[in-house]
């Protein structure tokens, strides 16, 4: 869902199954750090070779299950990572705490990690003769610490992978989210000020299907093929569609356009002088008809949300967050199959994005500024 409005810029939201970034589980970790493990073992046997099978069997294990303890701090570390965000303007800030936060995390593992490891060494009856067990403590400590930082870029990695910053050969530059869509983008901003988003509508199947663009790649051909909004709206209007989706395009003159798309239908266009809101309903009495009997309340609700965003006194930047953060609308959601995956606040005229990763109400917002174009 999207609104625009000419003194605030554009707000968007895109919801799915889960509220925040979609971390790796358990399962995942375990298989990550068991080949860790092994691919670690490997390494030791090329200085030393093992004398007999069951000392390559225990030490493979010993080297394996060291990384374990990293089964249950990973997430931990996952969390801390969302709590004090690199990449944000406060990431000097929240490095230096994450690096505070590491050494108790890394002081409790590392004798965990030892003591895995020499248990099963132990067990097995097995001397490592060139390895000291207080020195390996010591050296354990230093890969706790390599693997928090690990765990930190992936966390890193996870929560802002939607979002992909372009400078093309031939186009123009744009950022985005892609929605873990190769190739296509939910919404963006590109060096021109022009903002283009998506929002899916549930309707009716068309008998017939013809050729036709992908709804993900539509974004990205306007970001990057066009200036302002009526351009876009020429483009994707002219294009033919596959599935049934809206369309709000707005550019830094204040223009602001809707379109609701169809497969073979004419695409329909509505604009607006000061708010404009899309969400996941056809508002055309020509497309509304093939929404059928479903349910359009929860998205028209939504609208009527975003639509009062013009209502807000105070900075429109911030005032646009605390809308997006709204719960008693919807707008906000925390519901199974319904949650807010991320929100974006755009400034067409400064060319400025910002992000929260997960829900706007518990997630802090990231800037990020495309290059002033120079073209006229």
């Amino acid at each position: 869902m999207s609104a625009a409005r000419q003194s605030a810029g554009l707000a968007g939201l895109q919801q799915e199954s889960r509220a925040g970034p979609r971390y790796p589980g358990l399962g995942l970790i375990t298989l990550i750090l068991t080949a860790t493990g092994i691919l670690s073992c490997l390494r030791h046997f090329v200085y030393r070779q093992p004398q007999s099978a069951l000392e390559m069997a225990a030490a493979m294990t010993a080297c394996t299950v060291f990384f374990y303890p990293w089964i249950a701090l990973t997430p931990l570390v996952f969390r801390l990572e969302q709590r004090f965000p690199l990449g944000s303007q406060r990431w000097l800030r929240n490095a230096l705490v994450l690096a505070l936060l590491s050494i108790p995390v890394s002081v409790l593992a590392a004798p965990v990690m030892s003591a895995l490891y020499w248990a099963v060494m132990a067990a097995a009856d097995i001397g490592v003769p060139y390895l000291k067990p207080k020195v390996f403590w010591l050296g354990h400590f230093f890969s706790a610490q390599v693997l928090f930082w690990c765990s930190v870029a992936g966390g890193y990695t996870v929560r802002t992978r939607h979002l992909l910053i372009t400078a093309p050969a031939q186009g123009y530059a744009h950022l985005g989210m892609n929605g873990g869509l190769v190739g296509g983008r939910y919404d963006g901003l590109n060096q021109h000020g022009l903002f283009v988003s998506l929002h899916k509508v549930m309707a009716d199947r068309p008998l017939s299907h013809a050729p036709g663009v992908p709804y993900h790649l539509l974004p990205r051909l306007a970001l990057q093929t066009c200036r302002t909004a009526t351009e876009a709206a020429d483009l994707m209007s002219h294009l033919p569609h596959l599935a049934s989706f809206n369309y709000l395009l707005a550019d830094a003159s204040g223009q602001m356009i809707a379109l609701e798309c169809y497969p073979g239908r004419k695409p329909e266009r509505r604009e607006s002088d000061e708010v404009l809101a899309v969400t996941n309903h056809y508002t055309s009495p020509m497309l509304a008809p093939l929404q059928g009997a479903r349910p359009k309340h929860d998205s028209q609700r939504r609208m009527a949300a975003l639509e009062s965003i013009h209502d807000r006194w105070g900075d429109g930047w911030y005032a646009t967050f605390d809308a997006l953060a709204d719960h008693d609308s919807g707008v906000c959601s925390h519901r199974e199959f319904g949650a807010t995956l991320w929100a974006g606040v755009f400034d067409l005229g400064a060319k400025r994005a910002g992000y929260t990763f997960g829900a706007p109400c518990r997630n802090e917002v990231i800037n990020y500024q495309l290059a002033m174009s120079n073209e006229q």
